[in-house]
């Protein structure tokens, strides 16, 4: 059941929210787990006719290399090590306040599909080991984030194949899931506040053109000048610009 259908896609080169949370995690599971060779983006859904039916398949955007929009399939049937796509849920505002820039929360599965047989053929010839890539795959979700934008918190990981493919028409009499071919999920919710849309400003710039000259007097005695320690800290560039603004401020020099 190898159909050599699994390519490499290229990577978003400007992903924000939702997308930059997919890619992240995409980087981070690839890189601390050895077996997994794939680490594929969202999947969208597609509709295809057969058989007088409507069937859903999952899909993965992977650009325009060919001169057209072309998706690939992550089906079961793995000719990798293994791999993995993300099933997004909508987009939930919490506590939405206006003029604000609000959390968002999404409900995220996380599908992983792996060739048993690729990753450790003599182990699989006592057991199907496909817990042991459960535990990798939740040591990182649960201890290779800290310090992320966002917040990921495993509500289920389930195997069965009703469940792992509960949004697709795969058919279970096909026998995805037997061995060596296995297949697992992650289910759970990521909170992120949304981007911030307004361009990069200078933070110095922001102040001075933002406080008047009444303000900046009432200001500047709170703090320590004693000793000039301020002043001493500068660059010789910096100081030449402060002298030459206080020579230009007519209100310092009337």
């Amino acid at each position: 059941m190898t159909n050599l259908q699994n390519p490499d896609i290229s990577n978003p080169t400007n992903p924000i929210e939702i997308d930059a949370f997919v890619y992240d995690l995409q980087l981070k599971l690839s890189t601390n787990i050895s077996w997994l060779t794939h680490a594929y983006g969202r999947a969208y859904n597609h509709v295809q006719f057969e058989n007088g039916k409507y069937l859903i398949y999952p899909e993965v955007y992977s650009g325009n290399k060919t001169g057209k929009y072309d998706y690939i399939q992550p089906r079961p049937d793995n000719d990798k090590k293994g791999k993995c796509f993300f099933v997004v849920g909508p987009e939930e505002n919490i506590n939405f306040e206006e003029n604000g820039f609000n959390f968002l929360r999404h409900d995220i599965g996380i599908v992983f599909e792996c060739n048993l047989e690729l990753i450790d053929s003599a182990l699989l010839q006592t057991e199907i080991f496909t817990q042991h890539l459960i535990n990798e795959v939740r040591n990182v979700l649960t201890r290779k984030l800290i310090g992320t934008f966002y917040k990921f918190e495993i509500k289920t990981i389930v195997r069965e194949f009703n469940q792992v493919y509960k949004e697709y028409s795969y058919n279970r009499k096909e026998n995805y899931l037997k061995a060596p071919l296995q297949a697992f999920r992650v289910n759970g919710t990521i909170t992120y506040q949304e981007d911030c849309i307004n361009p990069n400003i200078n933070r110095c710039d922001i102040v001075q053109d933002n406080i008047s000259f009444t303000d900046k007097i009432c200001i500047l005695p709170g703090y320590d000048f004693s000793q000039n320690f301020i002043y001493n800290s500068l660059t010789p560039e910096q100081k030449q610009i402060l002298k030459t603004q206080i020579e230009n401020d007519t209100s310092l020099n009337p």
